[in-house]
């Protein structure tokens, strides 16, 4: 068998569409042509064959695997999960999360700090509830502490965030339950639910 063209294709310009004996045979990234030496004119054997397929498979989940990390930032968690819904091998799903932090694509400590900065930014969360969905998405405990640490969300700010837009829904008490089920501190209700009252006073 020989290859006897390779085209870039129209949809994927950096993918290449490769034909053997003058059929289609497989595609790969660039990258990948380059990686494994294919060539025009190279003579392959069904053994080659074989392992171009595989690498054109791998090629094709990285590149989807590509596109979603950088759809937003994720978790290492969120991406292993993420493949593993793919139905792929142990050692397949392991090299391509290890590539993907190694290009930087992959970060916990920017996915943390991405997530408490955004999360409910206009409607308000407690630390504890920040903490308690990075922990969910698998990251650290330190690397939580950090990112809690540097963005520094005030509890009284978030809690008045929820009160202005529970006040007329819930009576005191209901309120307060309801901000202690959302994470906060019954102290940091009491003061920010007076803080809330005086300014309507003033």
């Amino acid at each position: 068998m020989k290859i006897t063209s390779m085209s870039a294709q129209v949809k994927n310009p950096d993918r290449v569409s490769i034909c053997v004996d003058g059929k289609y045979g497989f595609s790969l990234e660039i990258s990948q042509v380059v990686e494994l030496g294919i060539k025009i004119g190279n003579e392959i054997d069904e053994l080659d064959l074989e392992k171009y397929k595989k690498a054109s498979d791998y090629g094709k989940i990285y590149f989807k695997a590509l596109v979603y990390s950088l759809s937003r930032p994720h978790s290492i968690r969120e991406l292993e999960l993420y493949l593993m819904k793919k139905n792929l091998e142990n050692e397949v799903i392991t090299s391509i999360v290890e590539k993907l932090i190694s290009k930087n694509f992959i970060d916990d400590n920017r996915f943390a700090l991405w997530w408490v900065e955004n999360r409910m930014i206009k409607k308000g969360v407690s630390k504890r509830r920040l903490q308690q969905e990075l922990m969910s998405k698998g990251v650290a405990a330190e690397i939580i502490s950090n990112a809690l640490d540097d963005v520094q969300r005030d509890e009284i700010e978030e809690i008045a965030k929820i009160i202005k837009r529970k006040i007329n829904r819930y009576d005191d008490d209901k309120l307060k339950s309801y901000l202690m089920r959302q994470g906060f501190k019954y102290g940091d209700i009491l003061l920010a639910i007076s803080n809330y009252e005086s300014a309507g006073s003033d």
